[in-house]
C-alpha cells in the first residue's frame, strides 16, 4: 500500500512538474540606457530640452542687469518652473510611445513579462532594437517621414 500511494504521488509530481514546463514564463529585457542614446526621436526630444534651457538661459541673461535681487530670484524660479513642465512633457510623450511599443511586442511575442536590462542578471530576450526601431518609425510618421520628429 505504502509503495502504491509513493508511486501515486510521484505521478502526480511528474505530470505537475511537466505541465509547469509548458507554461514557462517569456521575460523580455529593454536597456533604457542604450534606448536613449540611439533612438532618434529620444535624441531630438533631448536636443529640444537642450535648446529650451539654453533660450530661457539667454533669454534671463538679457533680462539681468535690470532686475532687482528679487526679480532675479523670481524671474529664475519662473524660468525653471517652465523648464521642468516641458522636461515632464517630453517625457510623458517618449515613455508613452515606450511603452505602447512594448505593449505590442508583449503581445507580438507572447512575452509575459519585460524588466529592465541593467537590473537582469541573466536571460530574457532582448527587445531593444526592436522598441528603437518602431520609436523611430513613429517619429518618422509623425513628420511626414522626415526624420524630424515632434517640436
Amino acid at each position: 500500500m505504502k509503495k502504491l500511494l509513493v508511486g501515486f504521488i510521484m505521478v502526480i509530481m511528474l505530470i505537475t512538474l511537466t505541465s509547469c514546463g509548458n507554461n514557462t514564463p517569456r521575460i523580455a529585457v529593454l536597456d533604457v540606457d542604450l534606448l536613449l542614446q540611439k533612438s532618434h526621436l529620444a535624441q531630438e526630444l533631448h536636443n529640444d530640452l537642450v535648446e529650451l534651457g539654453t533660450n530661457l538661459q539667454q533669454e534671463y541673461l538679457e533680462k539681468e542687469e535690470s532686475l532687482t535681487d528679487k526679480e532675479k530670484q523670481n524671474e529664475l524660479e519662473k524660468m525653471d518652473q517652465e523648464f521642468m513642465r516641458n522636461k515632464k512633457q517630453m517625457e510623458q510623450v517618449l515613455n508613452g510611445r515606450i511603452n505602447t511599443i512594448i505593449s505590442q511586442l508583449a503581445r507580438e511575442k507572447n512575452l509575459d513579462v519585460v524588466v529592465d536590462k541593467n537590473s537582469t542578471y541573466y536571460g530574457g530576450i532582448d527587445i531593444t532594437g526592436e522598441v528603437i526601431e518602431r520609436l523611430d518609425e513613429i517619429a518618422g510618421e509623425d513628420d511626414g517621414g522626415n526624420g524630424q520628429g515632434e517640436k
